[in-house]
């Protein structure tokens, strides 16, 4: 099965805002992309990211406005946020924010991975958006980093301590309001999105933080999540959660079901109503993400190799003929061509 990206509905609610605040009528922008302003309920469909990444690049065109993804975050209508962010906004520290924030994004939009990762006094913020290149990431990159930067600004009334700011994206326009909203050096045409702060940071408390709020939204995304319901994908979720455990070690069915927040017996339970064991979803994973790096991206062999966990470019080219019966190569000429 191919994979397919996508990020939740709500990313609609968030652009149509922004228009009517502006008096502009969305439907003619959001019908240029195949888009209506009104399908934007939580649990609906999620949508394929690149009508998202294309609805973002032609309001920017359309209303001439070369930094929309910054505005679109600094005019963000929490009160339209979606489920995952009121429980965010609501944690008690901006470590709880970030933790509540990787545990369930991975249930919500497919198409965005995160990590937080710590380093000589410094971490780490990265959000891989997983869009083919084709498409033009510019904006909602930038809308992406920006959100977090300017929601935990307003969560805990302090400047973020930011050191370094980076995009997968070109420099396309002039860099210097982009350094001044993140007030750090920005970099462009690294492997990440990401934001470097001081790792301190991540004990401050938030002023928007309301215990029964976050307990029940917690308590709601638990549900709606980590149950036998229909809201995710849920071979889906457990393949998201083998290749972000892959990048540092070896998934266990203990280290995911535990991830998932569900039991071992559990997890083992629901692959094998799918007909799975934990290796398989392994393979799975790997030659999914695989097919999707060669046919949709120019990485190379070795960076895809090293992100699924390959420590060497020979042994993932083995496996990918095993999975596939033809070579990393091979599928990337076939797809050009």
């Amino acid at each position: 099965m191919d994979f397919q990206p996508s990020l939740s509905p709500r990313f609609i609610a968030y652009v149509r805002d922004y228009l009517l605040d502006r008096e502009i009528d969305p439907a003619p922008l959001f019908a240029r992309v195949g888009l209506s302003p009104h399908d934007d309920a939580e649990l609906d469909a999620p949508v394929p990211v690149g009508q998202i990444c294309r609805l973002f690049a032609s309001v920017a065109m359309a209303l001439e406005r070369p930094y929309f993804g910054l505005e679109l975050s600094e005019g963000y209508h929490f009160e339209s946020s979606s489920l995952l962010i009121v429980a965010f906004m609501a944690a008690p520290t901006v470590r709880d924010a970030f933790e509540t924030l990787l545990r369930y994004d991975k249930y919500v939009d497919s198409a965005i991975e995160t990590n937080l990762s710590h380093a000589g006094g410094l971490s780490c913020f990265e959000v891989t958006l997983l869009a083919p290149e084709r498409y033009d990431t510019e904006h909602l990159s930038e809308y992406l980093l920006s959100f977090i930067f300017t929601s935990l600004r307003k969560a805990t009334r302090k400047p973020l301590p930011v050191s370094r700011v980076a995009f997968t994206h070109p420099a396309i326009k002039p860099t210097v309001p982009v350094c001044e909203h993140f007030a750090a050096p920005v970099v462009y045409g690294a492997r990440h999105n990401a934001v470097h702060f001081e790792e301190a940071f991540l004990d401050t408390p938030l002023h928007t933080a309301n215990a029964l709020l976050y307990d029940t939204a917690v308590n709601a995304l638990r549900s709606y999540y980590t149950t036998e319901g229909e809201h995710f994908d849920f071979m889906e979720a457990v393949r998201r959660q083998v290749l972000l455990q892959l990048r540092t070690g070896s998934p266990t069915v203990t280290s995911v079901a535990q991830a998932l927040q569900i039991s071992p017996r559990t997890l083992r339970r629901r692959l094998a109503v799918h007909g799975k064991k934990l290796q398989d979803v392994k393979n799975d994973a790997r030659s999914q993400r695989a097919t999707f790096y060669l046919q949709h991206t120019s990485l190379p062999l070795t960076d895809i190799a090293y992100e699924l966990g390959f420590s060497e470019l020979s042994a993932f080219s083995r496996a990918f003929k095993t999975w596939t019966g033809e070579t990393p190569q091979a599928c990337r000429e076939a797809e050009r061509s």
